[in-house]
């Protein structure tokens, strides 16, 4: 308990920081734009954007810009969703925000089924447990299979596995026994539809797991009028135990033989094919997406399903993990989200308990461009920022809607920009996504610079790199590679 603590403290001082760093630079940014009360989105993706995003203390207020009013909808607690267009690619959009009657989500009885207006996604959920019974989007083609597991987004609670292949210990006797697990799976107990106006349509079940001291336990499938996904979140509260225990997020999706290539830092893996004997094939850990896909390699043909999971980094394929310690995997298109586990007690708290969120976003992503699957993780766990609000006595040098920098290449992704440590400049880093080895461009926007020069990821300086006439500075790229300047 102690040693938890102790560790805790740093993890919750780094996020307070962050939140404290975010919302300074995003006050600072609309400080100086436009008279008047407003706020500032942010998209720290180098491409524009589309995408909803939650505004804190929202709800009750209208943010417009250019005269023109976002659609906006009223959320429990005091925040608000808000859908955002054509954000600059490393920029900003300012809005204006004023006051008006609340605006909650619409009632639309109780229902197990919603599809968009626009003929999009829909979904229907499983009468039994409120986990996705189907899912089908504009292909036409149904994503989900059935299976033990219900549907998509089943929660399965497991109990058991002391002194057995899942036990922290140096024991081999322990070791040697297979665990005896139990499970049970989330049942439901109501569910109604909500309308979003101007934004789309969500499924709200109310859930339970019997037994499994859970409480609270609500999970929301949301489908957009123009976005091409699905977003679904699940809350929950948990009481603490020491007993062993773990639970996961069922996705059993309709693939026959798919390639399942995951997001690990700055990189990207085919899981079997990539991986050299004996490492790890009972779970996995990703860094945005996995990415799951018919057929044997990047480019071949066959509808794709890309899962992120921002709250959830493990994940296992095919089952739960039973300390088989598989030494091969084919997978068959189930997915499980890794929510929690108190296996590993050593210097971690030997408990989980308190409220827990749960997200997790389906797209539809065909190969052919193995920059999508990319762009589209990353914004699925980096959503737009909206800052604070703020009121300006007088206009500041700011226009209302600029970038930073200007990148011409989809297939390059900005992994960073900061202020140099050394104080002259700022260091941009750059991975390729495309699998092409390239020189790729960086010109200036909001952010003006007259000369260049390479450095590393640590920011020793390099060689010095041309700036051409029209403010271009080319940085050579190796396939999958990465480089900073």
């Amino acid at each position: 308990v102690a040693q938890w603590a102790y560790k805790r403290r740093f993890v919750e001082s780094g996020a307070a920081a962050a939140r404290q760093i975010l919302a300074d630079g995003l006050l600072r940014l609309g400080g100086a734009t436009n008279a008047g009360r407003g706020r500032i989105v942010f998209n720290a993706a180098n491409w524009e954007r589309t995408d909803v995003a939650r505004v804190p203390g929202g709800a009750g207020k209208t943010l417009a810009y250019n005269g023109q009013e976002l659609p906006g909808v009223d959320l429990e607690g005091g925040d608000a969703l808000v859908l955002v267009r054509d954000v600059p690619p490393l920029g900003y959009l300012a809005l204006t925000e004023t006051d008006r009657e609340a605006r909650p989500a619409a009632a639309d009885g109780e229902a197990l089924d919603a599809r968009t207006g626009g003929g999009g996604f829909a979904v229907a959920l499983d009468a039994a447990t409120g986990a996705i019974r189907s899912l089908t989007g504009p292909d036409g083609k149904e994503h989900g299979k059935p299976s033990e597991w219900s549907g998509l987004n089943q929660l399965v609670y497991v109990t058991g596995g002391e002194r057995s292949a899942l036990w922290t210990t140096g024991d081999r006797g322990d070791l040697k026994n297979p665990p005896q697990l139990a499970s049970t799976q989330a049942r439901l107990v109501r569910a109604r539809r909500e309308r979003l106006p101007g934004i789309g349509v969500r499924l709200v079940a109310e859930r339970a797991i019997d037994g499994a001291g859970f409480t609270g336990l609500v999970s929301t499938v949301t489908l957009y009028d123009d976005l091409p996904w699905v977003d679904i979140e699940t809350r929950l509260m948990k009481e603490p135990t020491l007993a062993k225990e773990a639970l996961y997020v069922a996705f059993p999706f309709a693939f026959t033989n798919p390639t399942v290539e995951v997001e690990v830092p700055l990189g990207r893996m085919t899981v079997e094919r990539d991986q050299q004997p004996g490492s790890g094939r009972d779970w996995y850990c990703h860094a945005h997406w996995v990415w799951l896909h018919e057929g044997g390699g990047t480019d071949a043909g066959g509808g794709g399903v890309l899962w992120s999971g921002p709250d959830t980094p493990l994940f296992t394929l095919n089952d739960i993990c039973r300390g088989a310690w598989r030494r091969t995997i084919v997978p068959d298109g189930t997915l499980f989200a890794y929510a929690m586990n108190n296996y590993w007690h050593t210097n971690y708290a030997a408990r989980q308990g308190g409220p827990a969120t749960f997200r997790f976003r389906l797209s539809l992503v065909a190969p052919g461009d193995p920059a999508a699957p990319v762009r589209r993780g990353w914004a699925a766990c980096d959503p737009p920022y909206l800052s604070p609000s703020y009121e300006n006595g007088t206009p500041g040098p700011l226009i209302s809607k600029d970038r930073a920098l200007f990148l011409a290449d989809k297939g390059v992704l900005v992994v960073g920009a900061k202020p140099a440590d050394d104080g002259e400049g700022a260091i941009v880093k750059l991975l390729d996504v495309a699998g092409q080895a390239r020189s790729a461009g960086v010109w200036p926007a909001a952010y003006a610079f007259r000369q260049a020069r390479r450095t590393n990821l640590v920011e020793m300086n390099g060689e010095a790199v041309a700036v051409t006439g029209d403010g271009k500075a080319a940085v050579d790229l190796s396939a999958w590679g990465v480089a900073a300047v």
